[in-house]
Parts: structure tokens; C-alpha cells; sequence
């Protein structure tokens, strides 16, 4: 369902702004940091509890520095679902299950990113999926000063006009034949 003043799907969204992030001071930095987590975990809080399973995917292509930004985050995830998996006496109690992916570019795998992504996913079995994309914007002061976070996925390229399907659950549950049956998994994306 869409509102119709916004031109945009009903749901959660918050924008953080941060001004002159280029020359922010360290603790500038820290306190944006800080601000994003919250957000970002009060955004999960709405959708899973606290040990369900998370895949984090990283949209963009690394070589093209202002595409870079998914897969640059994906290189600095920790994931643990592994180490839950095989290795469970090293993990502290409580720990998420977290696993991480950078499907990479149609222009370099020939693969849609809702496909690889429908592959994982069916797979996988999170329960929510964190899609990390770089924002396009037409207002210089916005490039590298704003995040946005939203519950409603988000569409690869759209910034750019490459207006593809929109990444959420249920587009990838509805272009799959499985018979995975989780209608608690919800979609996150991240967008700076």
C-alpha cells in the first residue's frame, strides 16, 4: 500500500541527518554512530526478537566508489551464524545469528539481486533482512550527511532511474515456489 503524499509504501522511516560529516570532529562522529544504532535497533525491535536470525545484504558495486557504500559495510559486519552453527561454546549466550552478503552487480553477475537474493533467503531462513544500498540525492548538502532507515525494502537503482522490483520479504517469498512458511521475516534498508 503506498501513501499518496509521500509517493512512498506505508511504513517506518527515519532520516538522520548529519551535517558536514566530512569534517566532523571524532566524537561527532561517535555520537552519529551511536544515534544509528539506536535507530536501527529500535527499527529491529518492531520486527524480531532479540535472537532470530539476521542476513545483512550489501547492494552496490565495490570498484565504483559512490556504489561502494553495501559492500563496504558488508566487509566490516560481524557475522556469526557460523559460529553459532559449529562453533556454539565460543559465542556469548543471547548472540544474533548474523550472516552477511554482497550479491554483487547485475553487470557483473547476470543475475537480478532479487534472484541471488531469493536463492539465499530460501536457504538461509532469516527472519529479517538488512538491505544496505548508497543514496542518491539531488541536493549536493545531502551526499554523505544523511541516512535513512525504513521498514518498506528498498529498490536498487531507483536513484539512478534503473527502476527495478522493489527488495522485500515478500517480493522474494512471491517470486519463489518454496514452501517455507515464515510470515514473521521482515526487510530493514539502510540507505546513505
Amino acid at each position: 500500500m503506498e501513501n499518496k503524499q509521500y509517493g512512498k509504501p506505508k511504513g517506518t522511516y527515519v532520516t538522520i541527518d548529519i551535517k558536514k560529516l566530512k569534517i566532523a570532529t571524532e566524537e561527532e562522529i561517535e555520537e552519529a554512530s551511536n544515534v544509528l544504532s539506536e535507530e536501527l535497533k529500535s527499527l529491529v525491535d518492531l520486527h524480531i526478537d532479540t535472537e532470530a536470525d539476521v542476513l545483512v545484504v550489501g547492494l552496490g558495486n565495490e570498484y565504483i566508489t559512490p556504489d561502494s557504500l553495501g559492500p563496504k559495510v558488508i566487509a566490516n559486519i560481524e557475522v556469526t551464524r557460523h559460529v553459532i552453527k559449529y562453533l556454539p561454546e565460543y559465542v556469548e549466550e543471547g548472540t544474533r545469528p548474523i550472516s552477511a552478503i554482497s550479491p554483487g552487480v547485475l553487470g557483473t553477475t547476470g543475475i537480478e539481486t532479487l534472484e541471488i537474493l531469493e536463492g539465499i533467503v530460501n536457504n538461509v531462513k532469516p527472519k529479517l533482512l538488512i538491505v544496505i544500498d548508497a543514496l542518491a540525492s539531488r541536493s549536493i548538502e545531502r551526499i554523505s550527511s544523511t541516512i535513512q532507515l525504513s521498514d518498506t525494502g528498498i529498490v536498487p537503482g531507483a536513484g539512478v532511474r534503473k527502476h527495478k522490483k522493489r527488495i522485500k520479504y515478500r517480493n522474494i517469498r512471491s517470486a519463489s515456489n518454496s514452501t517455507w512458511n515464515s510470515n514473521s521475516c521482515r526487510e530493514c534498508s539502510f540507505s546513505q
